[in-house]
C-alpha cells in the first residue's frame, strides 16, 4: 500500500501548487475555497478506503501467519523478483510453471541458466493467446538447443493462474488489481504440497497443445507474430 500513500501525497502537493498558482493570478479565494473542498472530500474518501485496504491487508496476512509459519505472503515489485529468482536458484531438480507474461530478465535468465547447467526439468505451460517478447527469448533458447529436459505445452484459458512449483516450494502468484506488473505473490514451503502442485501441473500440461520448435512458439510473440 506504500504505492497508495505516495499517490496521495502527490495528489496533496499537486492540489495546494494549483490553488497557490490561481491566488497568484488572481483568483479570489471563494474561488480557492470553491476549488479546494471538492478534492480535499475526495481525499478524505480515498484515504479511509486506503486505510481499510491496508487494515484488511494486515489481518489477512496475520491469518495466513497463523495456518502455519510455511506460509508467506511476499509484497512489492522488487522483493517478488526476488523470491522468483532465488526460488528457481534452489529448485534442486524439477521446475513446473504457468503463465507466458513475464518479463522480467533476471528471473528468465536464472531459469534459462538453471536449466543449461544443471540437470533439472522444466515444465511449461503457456496460458492465454500470447507471450511477452522477453519470455519468447527465454523460451526460444532452450527450444532451439533441443534441450531434452524441456517441456513446453498450450493452453488457450487463462482459468489455472499463474503458479511457480519446485522440490519443495509453491509459489501463487496474486494479481494486482492497481497494479500492471506482479507485486504479490503467497510462497509456501511445503515439500508434500508441492508434489501435489506439480502433479496439477503436468495434468494442465497433459492436456496443453505441445510446443516443440521455435515456429510455434513464434506465433504466441505480441512482438514476433506480425
Amino acid at each position: 500500500m506504500n504505492r497508495e500513500r505516495i499517490i496521495i501525497i502527490i495528489t496533496l502537493v499537486a492540489t495546494v501548487i494549483i490553488n497557490l498558482t490561481g491566488l497568484l493570478l488572481g483568483k479570489s479565494w471563494n474561488n480557492v475555497v470553491y476549488f479546494f473542498i471538492p478534492i480535499l472530500l475526495i481525499l478524505i474518501f480515498y484515504f479511509l478506503i486506503v486505510s481499510q485496504m491496508i487494515n484488511m491487508e494486515k489481518n489477512i496476512f496475520e491469518k495466513i501467519k497463523s495456518i502455519s509459519p510455511n506460509f508467506e505472503i511476499i509484497t512489492g515489485e522488487d522483493f517478488v523478483k526476488k523470491t522468483l529468482t532465488e526460488t528457481i536458484n534452489e529448485a534442486k531438480d524439477v521446475i513446473f510453471t504457468t503463465g507466458g507474461r513475464a518479463r522480467e530478465v533476471d528471473y528468465l535468465n536464472a531459469l534459462t541458466q538453471k536449466v543449461l547447467n544443471e540437470d533439472v526439468k522444466y515444465y511449461r505451460v503457456i496460458l492465454g493467446d500470447h507471450i511477452q517478447h522477453t519470455f519468447h527469448e527465454h523460451l526460444k533458447e532452450l527450444i532451439d538447443r533441443k534441450e531434452p529436459s524441456v517441456y513446453v505445452g498450450y493452453q488457450l484459458e487463462e482459468k489455472y493462474g499463474n503458479i511457480l512449483v519446485t522440490n519443495d516450494k509453491v509459489i501463487l502468484y496474486l494479481p494486482s488489481a492497481s497494479f500492471k506488473g506482479l507485486d504479490m505473490v503467497l510462497k509456501i514451503a511445503d515439500p508434500d504440497l508441492a508434489k501435489k502442485y506439480q502433479l496439477y501441473v503436468m495434468q494442465i500440461y497433459a492436456e496443453s497443445k505441445k510446443i516443440t520448435n521455435s515456429e510455434d512458439l513464434d506465433k504466441l510473440c505480441i512482438h514476433c507474430k506480425g
